[in-house]
């Protein structure tokens, strides 16, 4: 059972938005979202530089009322939040000017092509080529209200006009595909395009910017790693089928250090390429041409990192395609840190991701993390400082 699976037990309770700002014993700096605009939290919380000086953030599952309680909201699976770099840089106390949508009917973003409400999707990452937006969704489907639902697919969305109001993305079935229809693993975790040495991810490849890399969670008993895959960005801008199994150009990194062609339908190669263990549900992994390095943040879902993680965590590789550094701690939750003052009973945090676009700094590392009430005791409508992005800026890790 990963991290995100586990805090479905309480996700009908769910949902925060942003306090104060926080300092501890940490080196650290804390910056948060306002509540505003009928948003009253949300996990999530993946960001996409749009290239025009704003991030749209995907959030999951969200809290909207127009009274300011969480008690009877609706709740969203999933929304975007547009902030200006200017406006929530990593060393303020909030992002003054994030703005919040949804669709008008107080459903999610992203649904136009779901055939029943009983599926929803989770945004996972994504990225911006020639001018369109894509996001990774995962999709379940969960017609008992389950609180253990499991992912019925993977897909890709494509929004063609990201840096209009979300109000007017307007989204057709069209704008949607499937890249994978089984539980064996997630693609797309983290997105990587245009990353790494001169913008090419996987440098021994002269060609290795023509390609979108897919960060791949491996479920495994009860451990679990992160593989590559990769497919090319015409194929994606063609949109087509992509499905892994049916569009023949999808690659997977293997264990000889070569991306090789997918040719086994959807079951995952057995010489696929471990690059990163443990494995995460959410995560990123970045470039940093400051220090030549790719930096994953995560928190370890493994049982031999202790469930649920009280901390974050990173590895440092100096390629995209393995020789991570090992774990390392980056970050103790606080609010799971009793005696301390911003400890909240029962939470537990997750959802750590790299937000690069608004490091302003080559020496800083700026990510988000969110948390829950994992008993279901009502303290989630309540307790304003739970679920919610929780922003940190730090030192960036270095070897």
């Amino acid at each position: 059972m990963d991290l995100r699976t586990f805090l479905l037990v309480i996700s009908v309770l769910a949902f925060a938005g942003l306090g104060t700002l926080r300092v501890h014993a940490q080196t650290e700096e804390r910056a948060y979202f306002p509540y505003q605009g009928d948003y009253l939290g949300s996990d999530g919380g993946y960001s996409i530089d749009l290239g025009n000086g704003n991030s749209i953030w995907l959030m999951d599952d969200t809290f909207i009322n127009t009274n300011g309680e969480r008690s009877g909201a609706w709740f969203v699976h999933n929304t975007v939040a547009l902030t200006p770099h200017s406006q929530c840089p990593w060393n303020t106390s909030s992002c003054t000017q994030a703005t919040y949508y949804w669709n008008t009917s107080v459903t999610p973003i992203f649904n136009q092509d779901l055939p029943s409400g009983s599926y929803y999707y989770w945004p996972l990452d994504g990225f911006m080529y020639n001018g369109t937006l894509y996001v990774i969704a995962d999709q379940f489907y969960n017609p008992g209200e389950s609180a253990y639902p499991s992912s019925s697919a993977v897909y890709l969305v494509k929004v063609p006009n990201p840096t209009q109001s979300p109000w007017n993305w307007d989204l057709p079935a069209s704008d949607f595909t499937e890249i994978y229809s089984t539980t064996t693993m997630t693609p797309g975790v983290s997105m990587i395009v245009n990353q790494g040495p001169g913008g090419n991810p996987f440098p021994s490849d002269p060609n290795g910017a023509e390609y979108a890399y897919f960060l791949t969670y491996l479920p495994n008993g009860t451990n679990s790693d992160m593989a590559l895959l990769r497919l090319p960005l015409s194929d994606i801008a063609s949109f087509g089928n992509l499905n892994i199994g049916t569009d023949s150009n999808w690659q997977y990194f293997n264990t000889y250090g070569e991306f090789q062609s997918w040719t086994t339908g959807t079951t995952v190669p057995g010489n696929i390429k471990a690059v990163i263990t443990p494995g995460f549900t959410e995560g990123t992994l970045r470039y940093h041409s400051s220090t030549s390095q790719w930096i994953a943040t995560y928190t370890d879902e493994n049982s031999n990192g202790g469930y649920p993680p009280n901390e974050a965590y990173y590895q440092l590789a100096g390629n995209i395609s393995g020789n991570f550094g090992g774990q390392e701690n980056l970050f103790a939750f606080p609010e799971m840190a009793s005696g301390n003052s911003w400890f909240i009973s029962n939470a537990t945090c997750y959802a750590v991701k790299e937000h690069t676009e608004l490091e302003n700094s080559s020496a800083s590392l700026v990510f988000t993390y969110a948390c829950n009430d994992t008993t279901g005791d009502g303290q989630i409508y309540t307790n304003m400082n739970l679920y919610r992005p929780e922003m940190v800026g730090m030192p960036l890790p270095s070897h």
